[in-house]
């Protein structure tokens, strides 16, 4: 982050392999010095971990138990993964290049299809509702259960611009909540190109 501006810069990238199934989820976790890519590629679902500080030293990890793929979140010890049920995400521990199904269930009450989830180790936030172009962001305590608050916003891109959706959900400094959300701008004939945009509010 620069120092002055207080704008965000690239810094490094790193790539992953995956197919043209047409069916597709991503998730991403942080577990101590270590980011987690959770994936699904048609019926594959893998796990790769990156070093959290130059996305260096690419290991797939090995799946013990159920595989989960989709939406993730960290408390910094455990990843959360969703596990197809609305509200629902199956707390998964790492050890080594093993990634474990705990079997234990963890239910986010009234989330909705949440499309992306950030913790910061207390409370949980997530973003639902938003293929209807809005989108409603909840908190949770870290252990699930009801709400203790919500905001709600309006569209998130033109009505003119129905191809679209959201791509996450991620907190940066000073408490706000961020949703990348994307959508492809058509005319009579064609696709014309895709806009990605960054929207952002104070966490409830």
């Amino acid at each position: 982050r620069d120092s002055i501006s207080l704008n965000y810069y690239l810094t490094h990238t790193t790539t992953f392999g995956i197919g043209n199934s047409g069916n597709m989820s991503l998730g991403l976790g942080i577990v101590g010095s270590n980011v987690y890519l959770i994936l699904q590629d048609g019926a594959t679902k893998k796990v790769t971990r990156y070093a959290k500080a130059d996305l260096s030293g690419v290991q797939a990890m090995t799946w013990s138990g159920t595989q989960r793929a989709g939406t993730t979140w960290s408390d910094g010890t455990f990843l959360y993964i969703y596990n197809g049920t609305s509200d629902q995400f199956d707390k998964c521990s790492i050890s080594g290049t093993t990634i474990t199904n705990t079997t234990t269930t963890i239910t986010l009450t009234s989330a909705g299809v949440v499309a992306g989830a950030i913790s910061d180790g207390v409370s949980v936030w997530t973003t639902s509702d938003v293929y209807s172009g809005a989108a409603t962001f909840k908190k949770y305590p870290i252990a699930g259960g009801a709400s203790t608050g919500s905001v709600s916003i309006g569209n998130l891109r033109a009505d003119s611009y129905p191809a679209g959706q959201p791509s996450g959900l991620f907190m940066v400094n000073g408490g706000m909540l961020v949703i990348p959300y994307w959508y492809q701008p058509t005319n009579a004939t064609a696709t014309l190109g895709t806009n990605m945009h960054l929207i952002g509010i104070t966490a409830p």
